[in-house]
């Protein structure tokens, strides 16, 4: 990135602890949300929140789960399995920044993180 340039984050939270949040570049994230979406393109509510997620630079599983858990559960779930497949390397080859080790390891971060989201057990 070129001096002056400012490269955008997208954020996806399980609460508001800083060990809670993981931050990807903003286009990385729109291949993945891309990724995500043509995965899960028969559950319209989890394109939706995707799509909104993308507009947004993110979401945060915690509040949406307080509206609308089955959906927020659905969603950890298909973000859940899409960074899986990146983390492990088993992502289209044409999608060129997911192939990197450094997007990988970030988005083996993004496994742990999701993981650890039981907002049932919490009483969020």
């Amino acid at each position: 990135m070129g001096s002056g340039a400012l490269a955008m984050a997208c954020a996806i939270s399980i609460s508001a602890s800083p060990d809670d949040i993981w931050m990807i570049q903003n286009a990385i994230f729109a291949e993945f949300a891309a990724l995500t979406v043509q995965q899960y393109a028969n559950d319209e509510d989890v394109v939706s929140e995707i799509q909104l997620a993308d507009t947004m630079n993110g979401v945060s599983l915690d509040i949406l789960y307080r509206n609308q858990p089955a959906i927020a559960m659905r969603l950890r779930l298909a973000f859940q399995m899409i960074a899986e497949e990146i983390a492990e390397g088993r992502v289209e080859p044409s999608i060129g920044r997911l192939q990197s080790r450094e997007v990988r390891d970030s988005f083996a971060k993004l496994v742990q993180l999701l993981r650890r989201f039981h907002p049932e057990a919490r009483g969020v």
